[in-house]
């Protein structure tokens, strides 16, 4: 999982094909080549891209496509998949300009999973409010059912997961995120997670600039 960090100068979402992928699989079919995919969760479907490459093709057609003739621009915050076929040295590099908002809010769909990345190239501590807010999340006594944050780990084929904790009665500085292996709960920058939302109306997430 990844993620677009920055805007291009003057606050525009950045074209795939203006950003640097060494080592990407190219193609003539989006069957053999890297895929890019970005989660829907008002469809529980993926926005997917492939990058096209033949030998003789023209330098202006090599590059990512949608499947659906989708523009190639992501947003500043949009989380994604990077689906690799096999091969050593693939490396993405992004470059721009930071995120000029001082909060920027993402609207979560209730009762489905939901990719998200903080926008701003810091990191974040899931309890420190000052850098990130969770409206109406759903907590409880157990990470069954409760809200949940999981980062995926491409080495070992699986997730870190937090879960979100309340109960009535519970002091102030027990509510809030806790990972469910005792890990820390400091995100690194240009981390991507996905939220997985119990039912629920109103339910954001909001990041707050720190510099």
């Amino acid at each position: 999982m990844a993620g677009m960090m920055f805007t291009s100068v003057g606050g525009e979402a950045i074209d795939l094909n203006d950003m640097t992928f060494n080592g990407v699989t190219g193609t003539d079919s989006d069957s053999t080549s890297d895929l890019i995919l970005v989660w829907k969760p008002a469809t529980s479907g993926y926005t997917t891209y492939w990058y096209y490459y033949e030998d003789g093709a023209a330098a202006d057609e090599i590059g990512w496509y949608g499947t659906l003739d989708e523009e190639t621009t992501l947003p500043a915050g949009t989380a994604f998949w990077y689906k690799a076929k096999a091969g050593n040295g693939k490396q993405m590099t992004q470059s721009g300009a930071v995120e000029s908002d001082s909060d920027v809010e993402f609207n979560l769909t209730g009762g489905n999973y939901n990719m998200a990345i903080n926008p701003y190239p810091t990191a974040i501590d899931l309890n420190d409010t000052t850098t990130v807010e969770f409206t109406n999340a759903t907590g409880t006594d157990s990470d069954s059912t409760s809200d949940l944050i999981l980062v995926w780990k491409p080495a070992t084929s699986g997730y870190t997961t937090y879960w979100y904790y309340y109960e009535d009665g519970a002091a102030a500085d027990e509510i809030g995120w806790y990972g469910t292996l005792d890990e820390e709960t400091t995100l690194p920058a240009g981390t991507a997670f996905w939220y997985k939302a119990k039912a629920g109306d109103g339910k954001k997430i909001t990041f707050k600039k720190t510099y």
